[in-house]
């Protein structure tokens, strides 16, 4: 919207016009800031007051050409006697810059120094649903949204939709169009809900690991019969049912998308930073490590908050230095109440939960609101291990019930010809298709009683996470275990005397108990041995530690054996025993010592790779309970005409031992034992060895490769300006070239001894990693390059001297 130098105050304010204005929900506002000369005509400067804006003094009007428009005066101030630039007033783009003149009346000058333009009618809060027949080949969008008429006249307006889908580049299709009229009263807010609108066939949107997350543009428009456009709304929507419920078969709780049951491999989020200190393109680097990782949900915990919009827009689509990425990662959305704080401990604290029950209310209607049209939702729930105060408990039930159509019923009992009438449109719900759940540990997760059984939180012998009795119950909310940073990390965040390693204590049992210094254990550190559990020290098993350096490489090799085995055992029961699991924690919101796949300053532990690589979703592992390989297919497709070869090398590059099997089927969303592992049994086997195991298509030979292998690698990285650089490095050809992992650094010749020189983030396709004699990989690095610094990246390896790969771009 432009102002035009024809710009006028009216008068006269009406009484009517004076009525107070409360705060308006997701409202952009535009501050324009007065600074009259009086008499003469004004130029006036617009500027931001999105939130904690003044309070408001008085509301009136004036007129835009012939156009009256509604405006609320916020703050009461001093008149300036010279005239000042503005921007233009064109809504999202406040960059543009131009000037108006406007003339007022001796009682308006100096008077008031903000006010706010607001257009006469808004589109606040539309809510999109889809609704599936046939099979998901008959689809129905389902559009329902307020409309605020805000000025004094009745407002008659053309209310249009239309859904677009991107073909190539900008190219555009439109599949529906539709426009309607409607009347809205003065100062009045009305709800609408478009006739639904019908897709055949449309794309659907799968969840990481299962798909493609295919998506639509929603754009809806308001336009107001002698005014023009007044709002406009758009949102990325993606056509796809989520369904829950708890299986007979495990006990836990099952989800399903598009009709197809998910296994969920995932992890807890607390909040990206501890100081809120809330960023997109940190939002960005959390959201695009958690879908590398191959996750295919998020809990958003209890005891965070609710995320900002730009959170659940990183959901969706961006551009990647090598390719175009969906990383859409089913989201689990928790309420404030945490077992923490609310209702439980000795003494119990804080029984009654929240002091202000009606506006915690207020704030999780408004909350649900928010994400509630992103595809990546997938359920509600009242807190973590806790359930929020009955009064809250039963509202939140009543506010967030299924529409019947979402109700888990069989399909013979569902409509065939599309929803009646007598159901209601699903859109006028507040949300009405996903669950609501009353807290972390009912209903089909943990025990489904409310009883303290997630856990454990601590290191484990690997092999016992594929045993029958590691865990009881069919879904586990929270597994955790150690995460120890890199000692950049440790330098860069903790004084020297935070760079002790712990003492190594040999109890009377045989087995090490760790004592760390007071800084790691204030940072919540967990000892990789657990001698109560019977769990030696796992990172002394790689030998004696020297310094940090030391301690911290032998915790990655932990980290990365840890969860890869945590990730594989859990998958080694998929529907015989389990429904999912949710790992704590997958990052920390401060310079926490535990449970994390990247740490504060976004550096990725190994850990971050050993779940990479257990969670593909066609992968080959071996049962380190039973030694049978196993085929893990979490696709849709069934996977035929496959090979696993497996192969074994000692440390100096020989294979005592190889075997290819043949013409192999994996069903889809299944788990498939291949062969028991012999290589152990046969006579004097070595004592260390490399299992080296590839799954691949016969027909194309395309691989999945559960360790890879040395001569060469190939790596290639991208500045934020540059184009993609490869470098070549010439391993020898003997013994395996083992735990392989790069960084990048500032190659400044001038930094400080023990000064942090890496460059954060960086993304990898891969890393920690080992291979062995002839073979090649190809490494992918992205990072942004810091103005004014060059980067250094090096290769760094268990049995490989550091060194320098690439300098500069």
């Amino acid at each position: 919207m432009s102002v035009n130098s024809s710009t006028k105050f009216m008068n006269s304010p009406t009484q009517a016009d004076s009525r107070m204005m409360g705060p308006v929900k997701n409202q952009p506002v535009i501050a324009l800031q007065l600074k009259p000369v009086v008499w003469s005509p004004l130029r006036v400067e617009i500027s931001s007051c999105k939130r904690g804006r003044p309070p408001v003094e008085r509301l009136s009007f004036f007129k835009i050409g012939r156009h009256p428009v509604r405006y609320v005066i916020l703050k009461r101030g001093r008149a300036v006697r010279d005239a000042a630039s503005c921007r233009e007033l064109k809504r999202g783009h406040p960059e543009k810059r131009s000037s108006f003149d406007c003339t007022s009346s001796s009682s308006l000058v100096g008077r008031f120094q903000y006010l706010c333009l607001l257009e006469p009618v808004k589109i606040i809060d539309p809510h999109l649903v889809s609704s599936f027949f046939d099979n998901y080949k008959r689809v129905y969008l389902h559009a329902t949204t307020e409309l605020e008429n805000r000025s004094s006249w009745t407002a008659e307006c053309s209310l249009s939709i239309h859904v677009t889908t991107e073909l190539e580049g900008s190219i555009h299709s439109v599949e529906q169009f539709q426009t309607q009229n409607v009347s809205i009263p003065p100062t009045s807010r009305v709800q609408y809900t478009y006739p639904e609108l019908f897709f055949h066939k449309p794309n659907l949107w799968w969840p990481n690991g299962m798909g493609k997350q295919s998506l639509y543009n929603v754009i809806i428009n308001v336009d107001v019969k002698g005014y023009g456009e007044s709002d406009s709304w758009s949102h990325h929507f993606g056509f796809r049912k989520i369904e829950s419920h708890i299986d007979d078969a495990t006990g836990g709780r099952l989800f399903k998308v598009n009709g197809g049951p998910i296994f969920i491999r995932g992890g807890n989020w607390i909040l990206s930073n501890g100081l809120l200190r809330l960023s997109k393109k940190r939002y960005e680097t959390d959201i695009k490590f958690h879908a590398d990782m191959n996750f295919n949900m998020i809990r958003c915990w209890g005891g965070g908050l609710t995320e900002r919009p730009e959170f659940y827009h990183y959901f969706y689509l961006f551009s990647f230095p090598f390719e175009y990425l969906c990383i859409d990662v089913a989201v689990w959305q928790e309420f404030w109440i945490t077992g923490d704080v609310d209702g439980r401990g000795i003494p119990v604290s804080n029984p009654n939960g929240p002091l202000d029950h009606d506006l915690f209310l207020f704030c999780a209607r408004d909350t649900v609101k928010l994400p509630r049209n992103h595809p990546s939702l997938a359920l509600w729930v009242g807190g973590n291990e806790q359930t929020p105060p009955d009064d809250i408990n039963t509202a939140l039930k009543n506010d967030l019930k299924l529409h019947p159509y979402f109700r888990h019923t069989e399909e013979k009992e569902k409509p065939v010809a599309g929803l009646s009438h007598r159901l209601g449109d699903p859109s006028q719900y507040l949300d009405g298709t996903r669950i609501y759940i009353q807290g972390s540990l009912w209903d089909g997760l943990a025990d489904g009683e409310g009883n303290f059984t997630d856990g454990p939180y601590e290191i484990q012998n690997p092999v016992d996470f594929f045993k029958d009795d590691f865990y009881k119950y069919g879904f586990n909310p929270e597994v955790g275990s150690v995460g120890m940073p890199v000692a950049g990390t440790i330098r860069a965040t903790m004084p020297s005397e935070g760079w002790q390693i712990p003492l190594f204590n040999k109890l009377s049992s045989g087995y090490v108990e760790e004592v760390p210094n007071p800084i790691w254990k204030y940072h919540k550190y967990i000892p990789y041995a657990n001698p109560t559990k019977k769990v030696n020290d796992q990172i002394e098993l790689y030998g004696n530690v020297n310094d940090l350096d030391d301690f911290c490489l032998k915790a990655q090799l932990v980290n990365y054996i840890q969860y890869r085995a945590l990730l594989e055992g859990w998958t080694s029961h998929m529907w015989k025993k389990f429904t999912g699991v949710l790992i704590w924690k997958t990052q920390n919101p401060w310079t926490g010592l535990r449970g994390q796949f990247y740490d504060h300053l976004l550096d990725q532990t190994a850990g971050f790779f050993g779940c990479r690589c257990a969670a593909e979703p066609i992968h080959v592992q071996l049962n380190l309970a039973t030694y049978f390989i196993e085929v893990v297919n979490t696709t849709s497709e069934e996977l035929s005409n496959i090979a696993v070869e497996v192969s074994v090398r000692d440390l100096e590059g020989t294979c005592p031992h190889s075997k290819v099997h043949e013409n192999l089927t994996a069903l889809p969303k299944n788990i498939t034992p291949i062969v028991e592992m012999e290589y152990p049994k046969t006579k004097n086997p070595k004592p260390l060895n490399f299992l080296i195991l590839e799954v691949y298509n016969m027909s194309d030979n395309t691989k999945s490769k559960e360790v890879g292998w040395f001569r060469r690698i190939h790596k290639c990285f991208a500045g934020k300006s540059a184009g993609v650089k490869v470098s070549e490095i010439n391993g020898q050809d003997i013994g395996v070239a083992f735990f392989l992992h790069f960084s990048v650094h500032a190659s400044n010749k001038d930094h400080k001894e023990g000064e942090d020189t890496r460059i954060l983030p960086v993304h990898y396709s891969d890393n920690y990693f080992s291979l062995v004699p002839g073979e090649t990989m190809t490494i992918k690095i992205s990072f942004e390059v810091p103005p004014g610094v060059s980067p250094l990246v090096t290769l760094h390896g268990w049995n490989f001297d550091q060194q320098a790969i690439h300098e500069g771009l």
